[in-house]
């Protein structure tokens, strides 16, 4: 019997990695363009083509609680005009899940100064001064058993306390799916 439990035990821990893809194409979602105003300084969505993404997390603290933290990483691919930027990036993250219904969990996520290194040190038209900056992003999904969807916001920025201001370059929201394995 203990070694049945042991094995459950394991199996548990194990379904909580994630791994998720994301995705942006401009020629689907161009009506889609979200005028934020002068807030944060913003690639606009015309100047990007597509948008790539695969991240990879573990958690933190795999036992179910409605905070849940997480370390991860991601590989992404920007096409801006006749450009390519990739970023390599690793992450904390804070997800919270405020209820549970049936199969169905709701849940913003967060993360905040993920370092990561650009292919190239500008991005459109907006130069970092190197290829070392901070990833953060804003999520908000759902999951449904072992199946997640969620839509992201990213930020690139050379230090914390310019994330999401005039100084930093938010992409266009770009939507994932993944899965717990």
């Amino acid at each position: 019997m203990h070694r049945l439990i042991l094995f459950l035990l394991s199996f548990t821990f194990l379904s909580s990695h994630e791994i998720s893809i994301s995705y942006f194409d401009k020629g689907k979602y161009a009506e889609n363009n979200i005028y934020l105003g002068s807030y944060p300084k913003k690639i606009v969505r015309k100047d990007i083509d597509a948008a790539y993404m695969l991240s990879l997390s573990y958690p933190l603290n795999p036992a179910p609680s409605p905070l849940s933290l997480k370390a991860g990483t991601s590989v992404a691919r920007f096409d801006i005009s006749t450009d390519e930027v990739y970023a390599y990036s690793t992450f904390f993250s804070a997800r919270f899940t405020p209820f549970s219904l049936l199969a169905i969990a709701p849940f913003v996520e967060v993360s905040l100064a993920g370092p990561t290194y650009l292919s190239k040190a500008e991005i459109g038209d907006i130069n970092f001064g190197g290829s070392v900056v901070y990833q953060n992003y804003l999520a908000a999904g759902f999951k449904v058993a072992a199946f997640i969807v969620d839509v992201k916001m990213l930020n690139y920025s050379t230090t914390l306390p310019t994330a999401f201001t005039k100084e930093s370059v938010t992409m266009p929201f770009i939507a994932s799916i993944g899965c717990t394995y």
